[in-house]
């Protein structure tokens, strides 16, 4: 590599590590005026490598993601071909880290619904050709409280305390 090209590299290597360094600081306190100025050149950076403040504590067996999103998947006549949600309730992998992947992707789209129609429509469309349309729903679940876990009333992941919030009925594109 020649002395230029060099001095090129180090400079954008520079650059990329004082706005990694600026997000990392930033992430924590993005309530701040600095926060929201800055949020539409850090949030996606922040976002795409899970560098936010939250807690992500994963307990051996932590029962049923509380955040999902549901689909449902019809053909040209309107009949359900498919329905499920997203992440599985039960972690179908042998490592956990794809589930928790999958957990990450879901609270990624449930809080912002053109997100989540863009991410999930063509994937399902592209699942099977006899689909014509898909439509989401947002779904979070409140976390029982102790007294009632104990008595038996409710349990961790049960749908009474489920909350289903309406994203979109879209077309699959080409078939329409």
């Amino acid at each position: 590599m020649s002395e230029k090209g060099r001095k090129w590299a180090q400079a954008a290597l520079s650059v990329l590590l004082v706005y990694h360094l600026f997000a990392i600081v930033l992430a924590p306190n993005s309530q701040t005026y600095l926060g929201y100025q800055a949020a539409r050149w850090v949030e996606p950076y922040v976002n795409f490598f899970e560098l936010v403040s939250s807690w992500n504590f994963f307990a051996p067996e932590p029962g049923p993601p509380p955040v999902f999103v549901e689909w449902e998947v019809l053909d040209r006549a309107g009949k359900r071909i498919d329905h499920d949600r997203m992440p599985d309730e039960r972690d179908p992998f042998l490592l956990r880290e794809r589930q928790n992947r999958r957990i990450a992707a879901a609270r990624f789209m449930v809080y912002n619904e053109v997100r989540a129609e863009r991410m999930m429509v063509s994937f399902l469309c592209g699942r099977d050709p006899r689909a014509f349309s898909v439509k989401l729903w947002r779904a979070v679940d409140t976390i029982p409280g102790l007294k009632e876990v104990r008595d038996g009333k409710r349990r961790i992941g049960d749908e009474e305390g489920r909350q289903r919030k309406w994203i979109s009925h879209t077309f699959c594109d080409n078939r329409a």
